[in-house]
């Protein structure tokens, strides 16, 4: 019996761990009413990596992206372990005032059951900008979709800057997850230049931890009564 309750958790955890993700990364950049969004090794990206997304030189509206780097699974973290990166990301506020919206996401992410995510962001803007941070978690698995916040929305105005913010959900695969990045500025070449990353990690249940343990105990006692046999 101790041997078929381990069998059956030791099965439940590598199921959990190789179910396919069937996963896309993408950045969106949102200016008034110009959208760009460049998928994963699709036009745009300049990293071949899977996974990573490079831009440079990229104008939408009254902003230009001077430079970005995203990442996703399976460069960084995996769809049971989600990590996604916006990194060294430097924006110029080039025309007017006005309000650029970023969005890196991506699907196919599988971990189950309750998961801790954390969502981070910093970097330095003029002081005429202001940014804003927030987290999203969509159970139908769409890209970009903003369905349910994790965590409160984070708000700056002043220079440097730091943050985080971050929740338990209870997750059931597969789903997206999306950072969104709002920057306001009011023209005039104000730059801002920043770091966001959100992380999920799955927490063990109580319950799943004392199968498990019941089973190593167990499996312990087989091992010590076959040495104890064989003396």
């Amino acid at each position: 019996m101790l041997k078929f309750v381990f069998g059956a958790a030791t099965t439940a955890l590598v199921c959990a761990t190789t179910m396919p993700a069937n996963a896309n990364l993408a950045l969106e950049f949102i200016q008034g009413g110009n959208t760009t969004i460049i998928m994963d090794n699709g036009v745009g990206d300049a990293d071949p990596s899977l996974g990573s997304i490079a831009i440079s030189n990229l104008t939408i509206g009254n902003y230009k992206i001077v430079s970005a780097g995203a990442t996703g699974s399976p460069f960084i973290g995996s769809p049971t372990n989600p990590t996604l990166d916006v990194s060294s990301l430097d924006v110029t506020n080039t025309g007017n005032a006005g309000t650029l919206t970023l969005l890196l996401s991506q699907t196919g992410f599988s971990a189950f059951g309750p998961t801790l995510f954390d969502g981070e962001i910093g970097g330095t803007q003029q002081q005429t900008l202001s940014i804003s941070y927030k987290d999203f978690l969509d159970a139908t698995n769409q890209l970009f979709a903003q369905t349910t916040q994790i965590g409160s929305t984070l708000t700056f105005t002043t220079t440097p800057f730091a943050g985080s913010t971050g929740g338990t959900l209870n997750t059931t695969p597969l789903y997206s997850l999306t950072e969104r990045i709002d920057i306001t500025g009011t023209g005039n070449n104000k730059q801002v230049s920043f770091d966001a990353q959100l992380t999920g990690t799955p927490v063990p249940e109580p319950a799943s931890l004392v199968i498990l343990g019941s089973a190593l105990l167990g499996l312990t006692g087989v091992v010590r009564r076959r040495r104890k046999g064989n003396v």
